[in-house]
């Protein structure tokens, strides 16, 4: 109970921190969240390695004594590094903070290194046992995926953080042979949750939108709610004024608005409805409104509506069914419930219709074809993804996703997505390659005649027709753009001269590279020598919004004028933290071997060697395998943190399963005969699992996730099986190896979440899969012949 108490404790604070590194500052960082914990399991294991005298201590008050530092630890390192003055958009001007990131390192990875360093002491101890110890390890880890879901609605930001904190405490009661329940600490704690001091707030960075907003004269902060995996803010300030692309031409009133935040960015608005939505004059102004001026609108689809000022643009125009599909059902909430009147009540229309989860699994289970599909400005955007591996996942603009965009619109229907400019162009183009590829792939031998494009100051708009736009359409795009000083940016047949005229840019830059794009003879030079990667992505390669290019990146650095903040983006910031676990990987490694174990290793060199290659092989390919499902199943489970939560519990309670009926396995032939079932297995879900996944997307949540804990059923069982074998085959011939073999299973797989996305971003998610397949397989041949 106090090892399943203290994995529950540790996931519980791990997918806590992905959360406090999205909020606090962007999510980006969250990445680290993987690296520090690994790392920290990893440090345990070569600590007992330089330090094997703590084995022969009273093991019961040691681990009790850990499990209260383990406690007490997760409360101050947060603390600590909540109140470090690190703000990640301060590091082009302050360098200071990168000291501050490694602070955050070190201060963070504290609480991981004793949790490593208790349920390595078990297994060392209990080695004879490790099936169960390994049994109650995982199902603890597994709870621990789900908990935060819990918690995070019920008692906000910092509840995961302070339940991770009582249930260590309560673990260290399990390793003491007398149960002193730690009445006062514990209720310090309890306490906590339910006051929530201002210690424990997550500071946010000054330069969010949020804190933006309410610097303002007479701004005021309204409330904070919280879901499983995002934090809303709503703001009263002066400064909301959301009207992407409003043209310059617009001289009338704006109303009222109310902001809402996504962890402290990506600012939204609710907008205030005094009368009729016809009297909403700015609207007609918006580019986000062109498809209403080229096609019928009886039937619109609004993807992500948000604060709602899309459906009000379809209540404008009349439309006789809006139906809005909303990923983030604690904004549809506030909306219809807290802010009811202030918006009109717009969501309780009778032709507005609002259903939550993922567009692509909205459009699954219905046959409704739509005369728009509009993608708001901020649908789609990275930070929304809650960051867990820093890079977000883009399965709204893949090929396929498109594929399912334009089936489900009438002939004469329409596409519609608008997206910010973000100088230098990379999302757009991306966007246009995706767009050109579904084309191509739905049958069409013309897509540059499907699509047109404008911009506006800071805007751009793209239309995709189903059948081939009409000079009509083409007229009515001139027509709308002139009155309103938008720039055209491509059409089919579009001459230079009809671009870059009121908002102009040193030269038609987005017009030349679109051009290039739909042009079937340039687009591939241009994708060759453009400073970042704008190539189409898929399901298998969904890393929509990473650019990244390795040779380009001098030229991007003088592209935005010798700064270097381009660089925080997910796709530059990969390689960096590569090369540091790499670096902190093999400190672990090489030093317990050079200053610990150096003479024992002259005389059984190779065993050693043999069986820690194979802890590291097996571990690569764990984390290969966790990887790249949770990545296949965001798609099917609407969130990056459903996915991460649902998969994580059904690997690792499956795992437990393994590790438990392991025991009977921990010989030469059983164990690379659990192996090869494994990488079979593996092989088979890697072919089949896209066609579960297209079968039940239209499914509801529940069911989803009923079929995803069974479709892991197999290969999770199988997956635990391999490292409590190994590690008692191990015990009986040199259990002091033990904690070297916990150090290396854990630096392989600090390596491997970071090397799994490298990899998929250039090779896609089934090659990652079938790697893992390599790596089990050799490792399952090393131990073979070493066992022989």
């Amino acid at each position: 109970m106090g090892i399943l108490l203290v994995s529950t404790s540790a996931l519980s604070l791990e997918i806590f921190l992905t959360r406090f590194f999205s909020v606090a500052q962007w999510h980006h960082l969250a990445f680290m969240v993987v690296s520090i914990a690994l790392l920290g399991y990893g440090a345990s294991g070569s600590f007992l390695m330089l330090f094997p005298s703590i084995l022969k201590k009273d093991s019961s008050k040691l681990l009790s004594l850990l499990s209260m530092l383990f406690s007490i630890t997760t409360l101050l390192s947060y603390t600590i590094a909540n109140h470090l003055p690190f703000d990640m958009a301060k590091i082009a001007w302050d360098t200071n903070q990168l000291i501050y990131i490694l602070a955050y390192y070190f201060l963070l990875s504290i609480p991981f290194f004793i949790a490593g360093m208790i349920i390595s002491i078990v297994i060392t101890l209990s080695s004879k046992d490790v099936n169960k110890i390994y049994f109650f390890d995982l199902i603890g880890a597994s709870i621990g995926c789900l908990l935060p879901l819990i918690i995070f609605p019920l008692f906000g930001g910092t509840g995961p953080l302070l339940v991770s904190a009582i249930l260590a405490l309560i673990a260290s009661l399990f390793f003491l042979p007398s149960r002193r329940f730690p009445v006062l600490f514990v209720s310090l704690i309890i306490s906590f949750i339910i006051i929530k001091p201002t210690l424990l707030e997550i500071n946010m960075s000054q330069f969010k939108s949020l804190n933006v907003a309410l610097k303002f004269p007479e701004a005021k902060h309204i409330d904070t709610k919280w879901n499983a995996f995002s934090r809303i803010d709503i703001v009263e300030s002066i400064s909301v004024h959301f009207a992407p692309g409003l043209s310059l031409k617009y001289q009338g009133y704006i109303p009222h608005q109310i902001g809402i935040t996504i962890d402290g960015d990506n600012m939204t608005a609710i907008t205030e409805i005094e009368g009729n939505t016809s009297e909403l004059d700015f609207i007609p102004y918006l580019p986000s409104s062109l498809p209403f001026y080229l096609t019928q609108n009886k039937n619109v689809l609004i993807l992500e509506p948000a604060g709602g000022l899309d459906i009000l643009t379809a209540l404008y125009f009349k439309s006789q069914l809006i139906t809005g599909v909303e990923i983030n059902p604690l904004i549809h909430k506030v909306i219809k419930h807290d802010f009811r009147d202030f918006s009109g009540g717009i969501y309780e229309r009778d032709n507005v219709k609002i259903e939550t989860g993922e567009g692509r699994g909205y459009l699954k289970k219905t046959d409704i074809k739509f005369d728009i599909i509009l993608f708001p400005v901020l649908s789609g955007i990275p930070a929304s993804s809650g960051g867990f591996f820093g890079l977000a996942e883009g399965y709204q603009f893949t090929e396929e996703a498109l594929i399912t965009y334009i089936e489900h619109l009438n002939n004469d229907g329409m596409l519609s997505i608008t997206r910010y400019l973000l100088p230098p162009p990379r999302e757009e183009l991306r966007l246009i390659s995706v767009i050109q590829s579904a084309l191509k792939r739905t049958g069409s031998k013309n897509p540059e005649r499907h699509i047109a494009v404008i911009r506006t100051w800071g805007t751009i708009t793209i239309i995709v027709k189903r059948s081939e736009l009409s000079d009509a359409d083409i007229s009515k795009i001139k027509e709308f753009s002139k009155e309103r000083l938008f720039d055209i940016v491509y059409y089919h047949g579009i001459k230079e001269n009809e671009t870059n005229i009121y908002n102009k840019f040193a030269e038609p830059i987005y017009f030349n590279l679109i051009s290039k794009i739909l042009n079937d003879e340039k687009r591939e030079t241009l994708y060759k020598n453009y400073i970042f990667d704008i190539t189409s992505v898929t399901d298998d390669r969904p890393f929509f919004f990473q650019f990244f290019k390795w040779n380009k990146i001098k030229e991007v650095y003088k592209s935005v004028g010798e700064k270097w903040q381009i660089f925080i983006e997910g796709g530059y910031l990969l390689p960096i933290i590569f090369i540091q676990a790499l670096i902190a990987s093999a400190v672990f490694i090489v030093f317990p071997l050079t200053v610990a174990r150096g003479r024992r290793l002259i005389t059984q060199k190779k065993e050693t060697i043999t069986f820690l290659s194979f802890f590291f092989l097996i571990g690569v390919g764990f984390m290969f395998i966790e990887i790249s499902l949770i990545q296949k199943l965001i798609l099917f489970l609407d969130h990056p943190v459903y996915a991460v939560s649902t998969t994580l519990f059904s690997i690792l309670i499956f795992s437990g399963i393994g590790s438990f009926l392991s025991k009977r396995y921990a010989s030469n032939k059983k164990l690379f005969n659990i192996i090869l079932s494994l990488s079979i297995t593996i092989v088979i879900a890697t072919i089949f699992l896209p066609y579960i996944i297209t079968f039940f997307l239209g499914s509801n949540l529940i069911l989803r996730g009923i079929v995803t804990l069974l479709t892991l059923c197999p290969i999770g069982i199988l997956m635990g099986m391999p490292f409590p074998a190994a590690i008692k085959i191990l015990g009986e011939r040199d259990r002091d190896i033990i904690p070297w073999a916990w150090c290396v299973n854990g630096v392989a797989s600090v390596i491997s979440s970071i090397l799994a996305i490298i990899i998929a971003i250039s090779f896609g998610f089934n090659a990652v899969l079938l790697l893992s397949v390599i790596m089990y397989l050799v490792g399952g041949g090393l131990i073979k012949k070493e066992i022989n």
